[in-house]
């Protein structure tokens, strides 16, 4: 009786330590901070220069610096497909802003821009720095009689700090029998 009543108190001993044990770990287990986290959200881009080169027949017609003083948004969200260093991302108000100001600066008001990702374009995540690989986008130019259809590519790289995006892009793509080149450097606060 005595054995048995020390083998009883061995495994309630061992018990007890074992309930411990999980407890503790299981406060230790807490997920880990999501890296994308602090590049989730809207981010509006303010004030910034663009310089846009176009290039005719090999002769270079324009090499000029336009401010852009709208307030384009770019977006960043979370995906259940993507792994957890991608984001989505979009840019199409961003991108239609900057051949909007393009056509502005090059003195053809009337026409109306909109862009379409050919594809989803995915944000690469490392640390506080954030990479969109070369990505195809459309290009609509409408006036009030006719439209026509651009492709155009865009690469994009941006750093994180605190809750401001800093990002530069290149742009490029034959519009109109034109070579076009917009590139430059925006900064943007989380919304």
């Amino acid at each position: 009786m005595q054995t048995m009543i020390k083998t009883l108190t061995s495994k309630m001993l061992l018990s007890v330590i074992l309930l411990l044990a999980l407890a503790c770990s299981s406060d230790d287990s807490s997920p880990a901070p999501d890296p994308r986290a602090d590049f989730v959200g809207t981010f509006e881009m303010e004030n910034f220069e663009m310089r846009f080169i176009i290039i005719n027949s090999g002769t270079l017609s324009a090499d000029s610096i336009v401010m852009v003083t709208d307030k384009p948004e770019i977006e960043f969200e979370i995906e259940d497909d993507l792994n957890e260093e991608e984001l989505k991302a979009d840019f199409e108000e961003f991108l239609e802003t900057l051949w909007d100001r393009l056509f502005v600066a090059a003195q053809s008001p009337g026409l109306t821009m909109e862009v379409e990702s050919e594809e989803e374009v995915i944000a690469s995540i490392s640390e506080d720095e954030c990479t969109v690989d070369k990505f195809i986008s459309e290009l609509t130019i409408s006036n009030a009689t006719d439209s026509e259809k651009f492709s155009f590519e865009s690469i994009i790289e941006g750093e994180m700090e605190k809750e401001e995006f800093t990002m530069e892009f290149q742009i490029e793509g034959i519009i109109f029998n034109s070579e076009v080149q917009l590139s430059g450097t925006a900064i943007g606060e989380k919304q």
